[in-house]
């Protein structure tokens, strides 16, 4: 009989282990079987460290008790709290972080009188000159202070052993991690917010890696290896060291489409949107492969190279304003399928069968340990933090799209907005539309020309040059580089337009004297002569010596490194050496000619990628012209109860080891307070008055009576018995 039931029993283990398998993802569809994988591997390692932190012994935790009533002990804390701006929820509590004042009304006014507004967050392509400059020049400014190394960081190493992916906890955990960039950013220029990236509009383009996108003016280019050479993030070092960041646009994965939207606003049940993308084979909801993070992931892979891997994904900038889009479609998706109570407490079951137990709804959102899960889903962040944009739109009688990186399509049913496309990219099947940025398409391909209807004049950098008269209908002025047949060539303006911004871009000290800029260009094109008969030859014959062109490469060249911050210089391979223009007999020793700058016909000039060089130098050297004074994010260094500095004096910080330096950080020397040694009934947070409106110093006393106890009207209390009183209303 036993020999009979060992079959059975067998069975029935091999069931359950098959059950607590994942899913198989070579049965993932099409182009989803590696990011099945790549979400399985990062669940597979966050089960494993869970079930190893459940394992281990859970050391009970005591306060020592209050000096003199040894009877009694105060309640250990759930968590130790140490606020900071990146913990705000509406402007109210930023406001001190910026220097301002609350006034009438909640409203916060800075230093300069004007109010804090909620941050809207425009596609990148949308944002207006200065805008997109002024956003690029704060990311270098958090990437010198160290501050957007920290970020990538937080999100590195958040990639395995967290609720951040592979679940339900994607969405909340991107959520709250771009909003504190996004304060970050604001704090430096208030007016700012991160840019989403509607990469569906790159989509409809015959080779999307043409975008004008991916040029010096917006993302930058990369060369044959991967490196991103120009634009505002050349030289962006990686948190691996590399000196440059890396993308492979196009090698695999896909952009956004709408279809892929659209399978989104779809879904009326929250756990296909608050997905389970990595569930084991015993769990009761199939993987739904439409879900944002697997439709998302695609496009990370499509720029590919840091983009790619997870835990790297974060050294490029273009992780965040894709991830802005991916909140934008999460939040319309809220807005259309869910009440104002459903859209913050609607969550998917917690189910370890479908995910790993750190995407449950009251997880701990690591390692934002004030928050939990659930709090991703408040209705606070678009009410008080940030709101969106509509996305670009256009039709017969406004083709502009509000943008001239921008072209309306007018081919296939509804008009919608394109992306244009780089010179000399492919714009096949877009003959006829004004497709091309500075040119039009020609035999499939963007080449030099007017488009029959005006091209909206865009500048070349995003910075505005001061000059009589050249101003846009805003009032703007903006330095446009003008199609070569037209009359000045790219170089020639680019040349022009470098020369006045030197002065503004470099370091006083650093300025070259005026004699060592060239004056304005113009080089010659057919029939441009000057009055007395004589063509503009300010270029001399090649074979008359160095050209301006020449002189002015090698002068930028050298200011190069004295303009730019030393930890934002470019490597050595995007800054070009001197230039020599081959001339008749010039030959090197080994016999070739000099030949820095090739044939046009023979593929992009040393010139060329010079000017794309200087393109993203210009916003690394042009300091941000919106910087703020502001209080540091981070407040400083506290205890978490009014114990702690009569605990470190009778000696506990070693006694009881575990818990001051846990809770009594400031007292046991674990940090460092500027407000250590003063005396007296002060507030030692800058943010006391906003908490104390809250109803702090009832929710969260010992913290408040230790470190707001002038906010909460405690000055009459000494340190004892405010320590004693406290510790009995803490055990209520």
């Amino acid at each position: 009989m036993l020999s009979a039931c060992i079959p059975v029993m067998l069975l029935v283990t091999s069931i359950s282990a098959q059950m607590m398998m994942p899913l198989d993802c070579n049965q993932a569809p099409f182009g989803f079987q590696e990011l099945c994988f790549q979400l399985q591997r990062l669940d597979a390692i966050s089960r494993q460290q869970w079930t190893m932190q459940q394992q281990q012994p859970q050391m009970l935790m005591n306060a020592p008790s209050v000096p003199g009533e040894p009877w009694l002990s105060p309640a250990v804390p759930q968590q130790s709290f140490q606020p900071s701006a990146y913990d705000c929820m509406d402007l109210q509590c930023l406001c001190p972080y910026f220097r301002g004042r609350v006034a009438n009304g909640g409203v916060c006014l800075l230093q300069s009188g004007a109010p804090l507004r909620i941050a809207v967050r425009k596609e990148i392509r949308q944002m207006t000159d200065d805008e997109r400059g002024r956003y690029f020049r704060v990311l270098q400014t958090l990437k010198r202070n160290g501050d957007y190394d920290t970020f990538a960081a937080t999100h590195r190493d958040v990639a395995e052993a967290s609720g951040a992916h592979s679940g339900p906890g994607f969405l909340p955990w991107h959520r709250e991690h771009l909003k504190r960039v996004e304060i970050a950013i604001r704090l430096l220029d208030p007016s700012l917010a991160i840019p989403y990236w509607d990469s569906v509009m790159d989509s409809y383009l015959p080779d999307p890696r043409d975008s004008i996108l991916w040029s010096p003016m917006i993302f930058g280019e990369n060369d044959q290896f991967g490196n991103v050479v120009n634009g505002p993030f050349a030289g962006f070092r990686t948190l691996e060291g590399r000196p440059t960041i890396t993308r492979n646009l196009g090698a695999e994965g896909s952009l956004f489409r709408e279809k892929d939207l659209n399978d989104v606003y779809e879904q009326t049940a929250v756990e296909n949107v608050l997905s389970y993308t990595a569930p084991l084979q015993s769990c009761p909801y199939p993987v739904n492969f439409r879900a944002l993070e697997y439709t998302h992931g695609r496009v990370h892979n499509w720029v590919g190279g840091d983009m790619k891997p997870i835990p790297r994904s974060a050294n490029d900038p273009v992780f965040y304003s894709h991830h802005s889009f991916v909140d934008y479609i999460f939040e319309q998706w809220r807005q259309m399928r869910q009440n104002r109570w459903q859209r913050e407490q609607m969550y998917p079951p917690d189910l370890e069968a479908c995910e790993n137990p750190q995407h449950f709804a009251n997880a701990v959102m690591r390692p934002f340990f004030n928050f939990i899960n659930r709090n991703g889903l408040s209705n606070a962040y678009t009410d008080n933090m940030y709101t969106y944009a509509p996305r670009p739109t256009c039709s017969v009688r406004d083709p502009s799209c509000g943008s001239g990186f921008l072209f309306c399509d007018f081919r296939n049913g509804r008009p919608h907005c394109v992306s244009k496309i780089k010179m000399n990219g492919l714009c096949r099947g877009f003959e006829g539309e004004n497709a091309c940025y500075g040119g039009v398409c020609a035999n499939g391909f963007c080449r030099p020309g007017t488009f029959q209807a005006s091209v909206p004049t865009m500048p070349a950098f995003p910075v505005h040059l001061p000059t009589k008269g050249n101003e846009t209908k805003g009032g703007s002025k903006s330095a446009s580089l003008p199609d070569r047949a037209g009359g000045h060539s790219r170089v020639s303006t680019f040349i022009n337009t470098i020369s006045g911004l030197v002065s503004q871009a470099a370091p006083a000290s650093h300025q070259l004297s005026v004699p060592t800029m060239p004056s304005p260009v113009h080089l010659p094109t057919k029939g441009n002569e000057t009055k007395g008969g004589s063509k503009s030859a300010s270029l001399p014959d090649r074979a008359g010596g160095h050209s301006r062109v020449s002189t002015f490469i090698n002068t930028i060249s050298g200011l190069a490194s004295q303009a730019a911050p030393a930890s934002h210089q470019l490597p050595a391979s995007t800054m070009p050496s001197p230039v020599h223009l081959p001339t008749k007999g010039d030959e090197t020793k080994g016999g070739s000619k000099s030949a820095s700058l090739p044939d046009r016909a023979g593929g992009h000039s040393r010139a060329s990628t010079f000017i794309n060089t200087i393109s993203g130098l210009v916003l690394q050297t042009a300091p941000p012209s919106h910087q703020l004074k502001s209080a540091p994010a981070t407040s400083g260094c506290f205890n978490d109860d009014p114990c702690c500095s009569l605990w470190a004096a009778r000696g506990d910080c070693p006694k009881n080891e575990k818990f001051m330096k846990k809770f009594c950080k400031r007292s046991c020397g674990v940090c460092k307070s500027a407000l250590s040694n003063r005396k007296g009934c002060f507030d030692r947070h800058i943010s006391c008055p906003y908490f104390h409106n809250r109803g702090d110093c009832t929710r969260k006393r010992q913290w408040m009576a230790e470190n707001c106890q002038f906010s909460c009207g405690w000055c009459n209390f000494s340190p004892q018995k405010l320590c004693a009183r406290v510790a009995r209303m803490s055990r209520m």
